[in-house]
């Protein structure tokens, strides 16, 4: 059966929030700058605006949606609501589609009735894609849900079966959203009678929403900095892209009043307290590093990438919270990556030497 795609209902939109907009600067990236053929387009497209405009958020409402995977919306009808489908693949929409069909047919699908707001999207494993392209949802919800919603509704969230569920919690938690307001799904399908959609939230690595920002001041509240001014910040619980000589920049960064932290290894309120007071921060790309969203306006970011990684979503971040973003590209090196891997999942190494120049640049 052809999956027909369609836009959300005029009639389902009950509210809207305009966003600022926001300028940026073309990235400072130094070194090995080489990335896929099939990348330059959308990345360089990016760093090329110099001012973004403030896309509308919008709430809609919708009755008899089903929900599937980390977040296909499917009507009534069966119809894909559009933009529920950006970054997922087409396998991934026709198992979705077929799944509803099947449940549908064997009266096997789980249903919501009450009122519930969509917080799962693609790679809810990810703790970037997280605070950016979920989190902000359910604090936007509190502010645009109806009255008669608006204490009582529901998380949607997908169940990694990992800490980032514990992450959900946590981050959530501060929004004063409590453990039986959170509805975990996975990949099969959910029949919700009442679910509220955000739209013009985030865009990976496109666009961001400066409404971000209040999100998580929400979310730092009450927590006090350490004080650490300097701060190195290492990668050690990702999959790929191993930075092979980390413990011994590490080392060096601390010889020049760095702090050494790993955020794969501490709370929320911990790493908060981390990132608040830092005026320079500098690791390996990485997850981790999503939490310069709690540096204050004026810090400078140094990030260590693999050499053909089509990335600006850190440099979209540090646009919004008013962050010096550099881009210190390092050569890939080791065995070429799994098959379905791409390039830039090798290991990487930094060059001691440039590395103690950038720590001298830096102050």
């Amino acid at each position: 059966m052809p999956i027909t795609r369609v836009d959300l209902p005029d009639d389902a939109l009950v509210a809207t929030l305009p966003s600022p907009d926001y300028t940026t600067t073309y990235p400072q990236i130094d070194g090995p700058y080489e990335l896929p053929w099939w990348a330059v387009e959308a990345v360089e497209g990016a760093y090329a605006q110099r001012r973004f405009t403030g896309r509308t958020v919008r709430l809609y409402r919708l009755r008899r949606a089903f929900v599937c995977a980390e977040g296909l919306v499917f009507n009534a009808d069966g119809q894909l609501f559009a933009p529920t489908a950006a970054q997922f693949g087409e396998d991934t929409i026709t198992t979705a589609h077929r799944a509803v069909q099947q449940a549908l047919f064997d009266r096997t699908i789980e249903e919501h009735a009450g009122p519930a707001v969509l917080c799962k999207r693609p790679t809810a494993y990810n703790y970037g894609h997280w605070m950016i392209d979920m989190l902000p949802g359910a604090h936007l919800a509190q502010a645009m849900l109806p009255d008669d919603v608006r204490r009582g509704f529901a998380c949607l969230l997908h169940r990694t079966g990992g800490h980032m569920d514990g992450v959900m919690t946590e981050t959530l938690g501060r929004l004063g959203i409590g453990l039986p307001r959170l509805f975990w799904t996975g990949n099969a399908p959910v029949l919700c009678h009442d679910l509220f959609l955000l739209d013009g939230v985030s865009q990976h690595g496109r666009y961001i929403t400066p409404h971000t920002l209040a999100c998580h001041d929400r979310i730092a509240q009450g927590v006090q900095g350490r004080g650490w001014t300097r701060l190195f910040v290492t990668r050690t619980t990702g999959l790929g892209r191993v930075l092979r000589n980390e413990a011994a920049l590490a080392e060096m960064a601390a010889a020049e009043g760095y702090f050494v932290f790993d955020p794969g290894r501490a709370t929320i309120a911990e790493q908060i307290a981390a990132f608040r007071d830092a005026r320079s921060v500098i690791g390996a790309i990485g997850a981790g590093l999503t939490n310069i969203l709690y540096c204050a306006p004026g810090a400078k970011v140094t990030l260590m990438t693999p050499r053909s990684m089509p990335d600006s979503f850190y440099w979209l971040i540090c646009a919004v919270r008013g962050l010096v973003y550099r881009d210190l590209r390092c050569h890939e090196v080791g065995p070429e990556a799994g098959p379905g891997m791409p390039p830039w999942m090798r290991d990487t190494e930094m060059e001691p030497d440039r590395f103690r120049a950038v720590l001298a640049a830096l102050g």
